[in-house]
Order: C-alpha cells, then structure tokens, then sequence
C-alpha cells in the first residue's frame, strides 16, 4: 500500500506526445527570451534618456544675461521689501490714531448721522404709503400734459444735483442753480482743535456779495414785498430765509418751507469733497460770517420738520446741526429730547445725556425726558421676550424722582397744562400740590420758568397716557417722603439752580426766543398785512392783438406790469372775463376791433326815407 501512495504522490512529468509538438515548445521558449532581450534593450534606452545631460559651459553673453536677471530680481525683492515695511508703517500709524480716538469713539458714533433719514418725503412715505408722495416722474408726466393741453411748447428742465441728503430739488418749479456761489474750504483749525477733525468754512462768490448787498437795502426799506425784486438772485441765502419767514407768518408754510430747502440746497452744493458729515468728524463754526447762514437754514429746516410730524428727520437733523459746532450756539440741546422721544428713539438719548459732555448740566427738558425715555424703553424691553433688558424700572424711578427734586416747579406747570390730577396709588386720594410748599414756592427765575414752559408746551402730550400719570403719582409719594426726611439732595439741588439760574435773568439762556422752539407762529397784524400785501410779483399780461395804438392802450390798463417797476401796493384784481368785456369797450371806444383793424364807422340808416 505505501509503495502505490508512493506513486501516485509522485510529479508527473509532462512530455510531447510527438516531435512536432517538441519543436513548438522549443520555438515558444524562444521567442520568450527575445521578448525579454527586447525589454532589456528598452530599459536601458529610458534610463539613457531620464539620465541628466550635463550643460554646456555657458557663454559670456549668457553669464551677463544671467547677472542682469539677478539684478533685477533683487531690486523686485528690495522694493517688496520697502513696500512691506512702509505698509507695516501706515498700519502703525492706523492703530496709533485709532488709539488716540478710542476715547472720542462714543462721542463720534453717538452724533453719526444717519443718511437714509435725512429726507422728510422718505419719513412721509414709511409712514402714510408711497402714495403720500408724488413720484417725480409722474410729476413730470402732468406737468407736461397740462404744457400740451394749452399749446405751449415744452421747455427744457434745468439738470440738478441729484445725490443731495438734505432736500429733493424739483425741476419743475426750482431755478436752475449756478454752483460757484457757495464754496466751501478747508480753515486752519482754532487753538483748542479736537485731533482728527478738520475744521471748514464757506466762501461767497462776487455774486452773493451784491446780492448780499442788494438785499441789505431792501431790508432797510421796512418794505417786505421788496425782497421780491431779488428774483435774479434766486438762490440767495439770507433772501430766501426772509422770505420764508414772511410766508410762515402769513400761513403759507408750504412755500415758506420750499424756499428753506432751496437755501439747503445751494450749501450743499457747495461742500467740499473732504466734508465729511456723517461721522462727525468734520466741524463748520458758528463764528465764521459765512457760516451762520447754514445754522439758519438747518434751525428753521428742523422748525418745519416738526411741524409736519417728520421726527425722525428732524432727530438726525439736530445730530447734523449739533456736529458742526459742539458749542451748541442755537441750543438744539433745547429740541433734540423731544424728536428723540417722538421717534422712539430712547436709547439715544440716555446714550446723549451721558456721553456728551458739552452739554449744559442743569437742563430741566434733559432731565424730565431722560426720566421718561428710560420708562419708556423699559416698558419696550418687557413686551419684546427676545429682548435683554437695559434698563429696569427703579433706574427709571431713581431719574423721575431725582427730576422732581431738581425741578420743583416744573410738575405742577406739567400737570396743569396735561389737565390731570395725581392720586396716591394707596389711599387714592388726590394729591394737591398747591398745599406742599416744595412745589408752591419753588425757586424760579425769568430763564428757568422759560425754559419749563417752552418744554411744557412742546411735551406735555407725552405725559398724558394712563401708565404714565400712575408712574409719576408714585415717585411723587416717594418724593414727599424724602422731603420730610431730610435728604441732603434737596439743598444740593437747590443751590445749583440758584447759581445756574440768577434771579435777574443774567444767565447763558436769556438769549432763548420761545417762538423759536415751540410751533407756534407770529402773524402779522391784518391792517398792517393790507397796508403791505405780502405777494409776489405778477407777470406781464401778454398783448393779444399787434396794432401799435392798441398795444399802447393796453399799458395804461390797471392790471398791466411793467417789468423792473417798483410796487406800489395792491392793483384793481379783475377776472378774464371782465378783462375781455373792458378791453372790449376800450377798443369800440377809440374805433378799433379786437384784430387791431380800423373800421370805418357805418352811417346809420334813416328809419324814415325822405317822401
């Protein structure tokens, strides 16, 4: 049994049946060893050809390429390296006056203005839809319509400057504006420079000066109706500012507010392109002649924007007026309080009362709306959930009561002109403040009590919403407790007001006009508006016939207006109709017709023929 185990484990040897299969077996090993002699043959060609061929010695023309190229690869690399080392140096120099602003950093942030509400019709469409305002090509659309109604040839609307922030210039009705009137240039900067601010200044031209002086002596003439004959200087300062001031006092406000912001728009047509008055990095003083004019301008821009209900435009326009000079010369800290709070904008304005330091400190319009700002935003914070909380309401109590104690006589002048008692939130019984001597016989003097009444009549309407009137009754007990405590804050108060408010009204803010802080408006007297009718002058009535006699006749009529004449007061005012028919006679009367003809008289008939 191992014997056949044996062979059948044995290999088996594979040999050819026949001679012929032999002889192919010995041709296959042959071609596999050319094919391998083929391969080797192959190997060493590559290797052959991926060895490094070495390089011919280089020429002397190519040595010399070869040093100018390195040349002018270490210039490349020295100038990169001056280009690096110089922009290391601008960044230093970057962070080194971002450092030295750190400290302005609130303040330049704080009186930023907001661009996209600095136009009034924007503010009017957010709030009553885009139909509130007229689309300016729709406009355009009727004026020419009403052109081809009446036959008359279409003129050419003068171009404007369109990326204006303060107004909207109208081709349709506007002047076209001559643009080197106004320039505006850099000044050097006063002794007390804040660093980082550049400091401007307005320059009239030849033409602003006579027209300057022209309207020196209408002003002098006592003549309103004079300013009027100015018309070929239209954009005029100082005549457009008049002028609107007479419009206002005669009810024309629409008018008058169109030729403040004709006023607006020749200054900012004349900024210079370094102005920068978004960020509050740019300042136009009040001392300068030339740039008192823009003060006006804007004070009575911010006077009209109030009176629409456009808040927040009046807001950032008082952020604007404030930025250019921080000394306050119109006293927009006496307003701003009030667009603030209209406008919801409470945050701001605790942000303004704290941050801004050339404020006044004893400012009873401050110190009531802070108060009233911080409930406010506190009652906004807790009805947003999502919201954090800023403010609580005993920081809130805390400013009302430290306003009631600064400002005594304030409250009861509050509470007369809102027509609301406060009741103890306890005992509901009235609180009577003409019995408590703290309130009755406060301190007041002439300035004070101004600047009370003037915050009064522009915000006691913030005042009168339930929540409020109960908010206030209960700091009121709180402030009657500390009276009768004794709280050192009480005395403290007291002397400050005395010192910052004399009782001979010689103070900083004896200079405050009430008209120019509140909405109400000083009409002129009706016997003196018909002795000097407040109108523009009227157009010449033009000739509808060619006969020389009868343009003649037509000069003499009492209607007619000869160009460049004097005023001299109001005319016969007849309707067309009644022109036509005197016309009419006038013609017959002299033996013209209307065509300007001479007409033979006709003989009259006889009735009776001669027998």
């Amino acid at each position: 049994m191992e014997e056949e185990e044996e062979e059948e484990l044995a290999p088996v040897s594979f040999q050819p049946r026949n001679s012929f299969a032999a002889l192919i077996m010995e041709d296959s090993d042959e071609e596999e060893e050319e094919d391998e002699a083929e391969e080797e043959i192959k190997a060493q060609a590559e290797k052959k050809r991926s060895a490094p061929v070495p390089a011919p010695a280089p020429s002397r023309k190519a040595q010399n390429k070869a040093r100018k190229k390195n040349k002018k690869k270490n210039k490349k690399k020295a100038k990169k390296k001056q280009e690096e080392s110089l922009l290391e140096q601008a960044i230093a120099e970057v962070e080194q006056i971002s450092e030295q602003n750190s400290e302005n950093k609130e303040e330049t942030t704080l009186l930023g203005v907001d661009k996209k509400y600095l136009l009034a019709a924007n503010e009017v469409r957010r709030m009553f839809g885009s139909d509130a305002v007229a689309d300016d090509a729709q406009e355009k659309w009727k004026v020419s319509q009403m052109r081809n109604r009446r036959g008359q040839r279409s003129r050419v609307l003068p171009t404007f400057k369109q990326n204006t922030k303060l107004t909207k210039p109208d081709p349709a009705t506007w002047p076209p504006v001559r643009v080197d009137d106004l320039t505006m240039s850099p000044v050097d900067p006063p002794e007390d420079a804040e660093e980082g601010v550049k400091y401007f200044a307005f320059k009239w031209s030849s033409r602003q000066e006579s027209a300057q002086q022209a309207f020196t002596m209408c002003i002098e003439t006592g003549d309103p109706n004079s300013l009027f004959q100015l018309q070929q200087y239209p954009y005029h300062v100082g005549t457009l500012l008049q002028l609107s001031e007479l419009l206002k006092q005669t009810g024309d406000f629409q008018r008058g507010a169109e030729f403040i912001e004709r006023a607006l728009y020749a200054f900012e047509c004349g900024w210079h392109h370094e102005f920068d008055w978004k960020t509050n990095k740019s300042r136009v003083l009040h001392q300068h002649r030339e740039n008192r004019e823009l003060f006006y301008a804007l004070f009575r821009h911010i006077q009209m924007l109030g009176r629409r209900g456009c808040c927040r435009t009046g807001l950032e326009c008082c952020k604007l007026l404030l930025s250019f000079d921080h000394s306050d010369p119109l006293f927009v800290v006496g307003m701003i309080d009030y667009f603030a709070i209209r406008s919801k904008q409470f945050r701001f304005l605790l942000d303004f009362f704290e941050q801004f330091d050339k404020k006044p400190i004893l400012l009873p319009n401050l110190y009531y709306s802070i108060a009233l700002a911080s409930f406010l935003l506190h009652q906004e914070e807790e009805e947003d959930e999502n919201r954090e909380a800023s403010i609580s309401k005993q920081d809130a109590d805390v400013l009302l009561q430290q306003a009631m104690i600064t400002f005594p006589v304030a409250l009861p002048v509050l509470l007369e002109k809102c027509k609301k008692t406060l009741q103890h939130p306890g005992t509901r019984q009235t609180l009577d403040l003409s019995k408590e001597s703290f309130f009755s016989a406060a301190y007041r003097s002439p300035t004070l009590f101004r600047l009370i009444n003037l915050y009064v009549d522009r915000c006691y309407s913030l005042w009168t919403s339930q929540p409020i009137q109960t908010w206030m009754a209960e700091n009121l007990v709180v402030v009657l407790q500390r009276i009768q405590q004794g709280d050192p804050l009480v005395e403290k108060s007291s002397q400050a007001l005395q010192a910052t408010y004399p009782i001979d009204g010689n103070d900083s803010f004896s200079r405050i006009q009430a008209s120019d802080y509140n909405d109400e408006v000083a009409s002129i007297p009706a016997d003196l508006l018909e002795q000097q009718a407040v109108e523009p002058p009227r157009r010449v009535v033009p000739a509808s016939t060619g006969n020389p006699l009868a343009l003649f006749l037509q000069t003499l009529l009492p209607w007619n207006e000869v160009p460049n004449a004097p005023y001299e007061g109001p005319q016969m005012q007849l309707n067309e109709a009644d022109r036509e028919h005197f016309v009419q006679q006038v013609m017959e009367w002299v033996g013209l017709n209307r065509n300007g003809d001479n007409e033979e008289p006709e003989e009259p008939e006889n009735e009776q023929q001669e027998p």
